[in-house]
């Protein structure tokens, strides 16, 4: 029999490749069959319940410290010591000592520099300067100009003359680019910036201690520089973006905890198993030195089976939103399957009793919203809306209440926000934000503290700026800004006037207007003036008043 060759198959390589892909796809049947069967016993654990079903709490709220402040500040305490509890001197004294050992390093290896160098005629920073420094950085924040060489620019449009009265444009540049980190000269990655942070966090956690609902989310610190654990997310209002997790009180929008992100280098408790997630690794970190009994609330980038069992280990209460392809909750919520009206809900309970899931759509919305919890219930309550009362279970109205603690710190720094100038170093931008956050976190305890005064932000920033260069007048080693015109300034600095140098009266020949109590309606002249400021000034009222108040009359 004459033996029949069959024709070749042009395809044949393609169809070897069709059939491992097809061994490939039913291997990959076979795992997801695994996780479905996995999934199916924990979906027997849940079954539905009334809206009204309550939980069998075990964990009481019973917390280190009473919730509140606990730094020394009352009502007679004004802004500038408010920001120096959480700022302190000594977190001062090591950024000075940082900055002056970045430029003795750096003139090291310049020697020998050259005229136009920053560092040709550098001086170690002193703590008035640092005073003076950070006013500067809050008002930068304020008024916001294209270039930090427009603070001090002589055109007409720009200039701004409380700049040149704080800094020369030189010494300015000097310290700012001086101040790469906070932390030794050859540190590197999250050695620059993370030792300033946890001594700041230290002073928050001292000052103040959070309430029983605390929230847990992303800050976003935006930076679009070249740096290896920058993240990218679209739906984040920054795309490129340094991610910071961050703990923050529900009621005040305090924050106690701050926690960066470098990667495989993030300050993780290593001792923790590495199979539990990168949720339970960030809780466990942010609510150490919280006692038992806290209620947080997340997002559903946390929300996981393992982070629920983990924070009932800790006795810790957990409500937070939850993807819908999460294992270890209803089967009907996996699977899509379930179809809800306009303002209807569904509860369902584990048969542990100590989790509720509630499905739950709002009008006009496109897909239901699925809310767990360890404390809450479904129960409805009545929640007013604009021109409308709705009723809403009560653990999304709680949820939506109390879920804004760091949102609301991110539309705080947002309004005069210095970190967001470009630069190409990241720890600085992150050094900024902190600074920033100092501030609000300050803010937020004064207005505790006083509450029959309640200032609005922008108004707490312009006293601590005019409290800081006051405070840097009375420190030791103050020394006057120089004067970078040529000829005598147009005016007088306000250290120079208020400084505890020696002012002096002398008598001149010619009159002059008074400073203080002359007007264009009403002139008053005096043959005497300072010796120091050059201004004429009657020796009896006017003379006291230039020399101590911080705001003229005449300005």
């Amino acid at each position: 029999m004459q033996q029949v060759i069959p024709p070749a198959n042009p395809r044949g390589r393609g169809r070897g490749r069709a059939r491992s892909g097809a061994v490939r796809r039913s291997r990959g049947r076979r795992g997801a069959n695994n996780v479905q069967r996995q999934a199916d016993d924990t979906d027997s654990d849940w079954e539905e319940v009334p809206a009204d079903t309550e939980l069998d709490l075990s964990h009481r709220f019973r917390p280190t410290r009473a919730p509140g402040i606990q730094a020394a500040i009352d009502e007679n305490t004004s802004v500038i010591d408010t920001f120096s509890t959480l700022f302190n001197e000594d977190v001062m004294q090591k950024l000075a000592n940082c900055i002056n050992d970045y430029a003795q390093a750096k003139i090291a290896l310049n020697l020998p520099a050259r005229k136009r160098s920053m560092y040709y005629r550098w001086t170690p920073v002193t703590i008035s300067e640092m005073y003076k420094l950070m006013a500067v950085l809050i008002a930068m924040g304020i008024t916001k100009k294209p270039s930090i060489k427009h603070y001090w620019s002589t055109d007409a449009v720009h200039e701004t003359q409380w700049y040149k009265s704080m800094f020369t444009r030189e010494r300015f540049e000097a310290i700012y680019h001086s101040m790469l980190h906070a932390s030794e000269v050859r540190s590197e990655e999250k050695e620059k910036i993370e030792p300033l942070l946890n001594s700041l966090v230290a002073n928050f956690q001292a000052a103040f201690y959070p309430y029983e609902d605390v929230s847990i989310d992303e800050m976003v610190i935006g930076y679009k520089g070249t740096w290896k654990s920058k993240q990218y997310n679209a739906a984040k209002p920054k795309k490129y973006h340094i991610k910071t997790f961050g703990l923050c009180d529900s009621v005040t929008g305090y924050v106690y905890n701050v926690l960066m992100y470098f990667g495989k280098d993030t300050s993780y408790n290593p001792d923790l198993d590495p199979d539990s997630g990168e949720a339970v690794k960030v809780f466990e970190y942010l609510l150490r030195n919280l006692g038992p009994g806290h209620h947080v609330f997340a997002d559903r980038y946390y929300t996981t089976k393992k982070l629920v069992d983990f924070l009932n280990t800790k006795s810790t209460h957990y409500t937070g939103t939850v993807q819908t392809n999460r294992v270890g909750f209803p089967k009907v919520i996996r699977n899509k399957t379930l179809k809800l009206q306009h303002r209807e809900s569904k509860v369902y309970r584990n048969k542990n009793r100590d989790l509720l899931t509630v499905a739950w759509r709002d009008k006009k919305a496109k897909n239901y919203c699925v809310v767990t919890s360890t404390k809450l219930s479904g129960k409805p309550t009545e929640v007013r809306r604009r021109r409308e009362t709705l009723q809403m279970p009560s653990l999304i109205h709680s949820y939506n209440n109390s879920m804004n603690g760091c949102d609301r710190l991110d539309q705080c720094v947002s309004y005069y926000a210095q970190f967001t100038r470009k630069t190409i170093k990241w720890w600085k931008r992150v050094f900024l934000w902190s600074l920033e956050v100092a501030q609000v976190n300050s803010f937020i305890l004064y207005n505790l503290s006083h509450p029959n005064e309640k200032l609005p932000l922008l108004k707490f920033k312009d006293r601590l700026i005019t409290q800081l260069c006051e405070k840097s007048v009375t420190c030791a080693d103050y020394v006057a800004a120089e004067c970078s015109k040529r000829g005598r300034p147009s005016y007088t600095p306000l250290h120079t006037r208020l400084s505890t140098q020696q002012h002096l009266i002398e008598h001149r020949a010619a009159d002059r207007n008074c400073v203080i109590c002359s007007t264009a309606q009403d002139r008053r002249r005096t043959k005497y003036a300072c010796s120091t400021c050059d201004k004429y000034l009657h020796p009896k009222d006017c003379f006291r008043t230039y020399h101590t108040a911080v705001t003229l009359p005449n300005e």
